[in-house]
């Protein structure tokens, strides 16, 4: 795809448990480098998921998943509440369809109260729903740098997926804006 660089390196950790209760658990850090000659602003970080939502073993993806993002509050186990955020996608099979959900969460990034530099608090700026072989115009997927700026600097959550709209599916979610 069209792309322009700009001088960045991505450093991408990663941290899974070996316990029961935690092991569909996994935490991606990341840690960026601007090591170009001029400054970035107005940079937004996105994070793009395409889940295949299928069984173990089998050929092809079907096109039957759902995606959505909850934004809404969770009661921890003190009573007290927490914001949520989370972009999830699900298999929608009407006959058979595969347990569980899959879910994405940003968990923390650089903050400033004056949002002169980052948001005031971790949140997802934009989450936008993509259908296979469709134009960003129609609700597809970027294909060059200006439509994945558009679609990460967008402050818009698309609509979940309703079961007659069951396809293909991936989804995006960013944050920013980030300055300096």
């Amino acid at each position: 795809p069209e792309h322009n660089p700009l001088g960045v390196s991505v450093v991408q950790r990663a941290a899974t448990w070996y316990r029961d209760e935690l092991e569909d658990i996994v935490i991606l850090d990341y840690e960026i480098f601007n090591h170009g000659y001029r400054t970035l602003d107005d940079m937004y970080l996105g994070f793009f998921v395409d889940g295949d939502i299928q069984r173990r073993g089998d050929n092809q993806t079907g096109h039957d998943d759902l995606a959505g993002f909850y934004n809404g509050a969770v009661r921890g186990s003190d009573g007290s509440f927490h914001r949520l955020q989370v972009a999830w996608m699900r298999d929608a099979d009407p006959l058979n369809p595969l347990p569980g959900w899959f879910g994405v969460i940003l968990l923390d990034h650089k903050t400033d109260f004056s949002q002169l530099i980052a948001p005031n608090y971790p949140k997802v700026r934009s989450f936008q729903i993509f259908a296979t072989n469709a134009s960003v115009q129609q609700e597809g997927e970027p294909n060059n740098d200006a439509d994945r700026y558009y679609l990460m600097s967008r402050n818009q959550h698309d609509r979940d997926t309703l079961p007659d709209e069951a396809t293909d599916m991936k989804f995006m979610i960013s944050s920013g804006p980030f300055n300096h």
